[in-house]
């Protein structure tokens, strides 16, 4: 993963894989990597929504520019806090 998470939020930490698009950095954070620009913005939106009305969903955390997502070659990064818990591999 090429992207420095310092420079883009200002935060401390290594990132750890969890999935190929997702890392884990300081046991408090979540990088997502989604493909394109509308993916991203649909994650954002449907974060707002279900957080408006009390749903516990992870918030995105704003670059240090404000913006709520990085572009970046290989897709878009969205930082998110992350929740208590633990994935759940099977469901049915």
């Amino acid at each position: 993963m090429p992207l420095d998470i310092r420079t883009y939020w200002n935060i401390q930490g290594e990132p750890v894989a969890t999935t190929p698009t997702t890392w884990e950095i300081a046991g408090k954070y979540i990088l997502k990597l989604v493909k394109a620009d509308v993916n991203a913005q649909r994650n954002v939106r449907f974060s707002s929504a279900l957080r408006a009305e009390g749903v516990p969903v992870s918030q995105i955390l704003l670059l240090k520019d404000g913006r709520n997502y990085l572009t970046a070659q290989e897709g878009c990064y969205l930082l998110m806090e992350k929740l208590g818990g633990f994935h759940i591999g099977e469901v049915f």
